[in-house]
């Protein structure tokens, strides 16, 4: 049997190059290698990607401060003070002027909230929610206009008492 060469003797097995005869164990498959050490993944992913990140976030926080600010100042434009109440004022009388004849001074105005506190009173006896109240303090005159109709409703005298301390 030593010569037949098809017959593998039990042992360590011989591995072989072609050009060099340095002779090698096989590794075994039940010894363990040693594990690689982990892939660390680079940092630089962050250091790529940080820029945008900072981008997005101040285009959000300037898009709320632009909102803010627009929203700011289309309030404060309606709440112009006493120009923008005196042009609704204005507005207001001469639509009722073109009826009626006003006296010459600037009225007072109020608007009917709630109808049914008003009832006892003979001169809201016809008001509606929504109606206009002038009064003009020194002819001592006062009207109830509603504007979804453009007329006036009561047009009478008021005494205004003022208080005395």
């Amino acid at each position: 049997m030593q010569g037949n060469p098809s017959v593998q003797k039990p042992g360590p097995t011989v591995q072989r190059r072609a050009n060099a005869d340095v002779v090698r164990p096989a590794p075994r498959k039940d010894a363990q290698t040693p594990a690689a050490p982990p892939k660390q993944r680079p940092r630089l992913r962050f250091f790529r990607r940080w820029p945008l990140v900072l981008a997005v976030i101040g285009v959000i926080i300037f898009g709320f401060l632009t909102y803010g600010y627009i929203s700011t100042k289309r309030q404060l434009a309606s709440l112009a003070g006493p120009s923008a109440a005196q042009n609704g004022t204005n507005q207001l009388v001469q639509k009722i002027g073109a009826h009626v004849a006003l006296p010459n001074e600037t009225p007072t105005i109020a608007t009917v909230e709630d109808v049914t506190k008003l009832n006892r009173q003979d001169f809201f006896k016809n008001a509606q929610n929504g109606d206009k109240v002038l009064v003009y303090a020194q002819s001592g005159r006062a009207l109830l206009y509603r504007p979804s109709t453009e007329k006036v409703i009561e047009y009478s005298r008021v005494s205004l008492n003022a208080a005395t301390p």
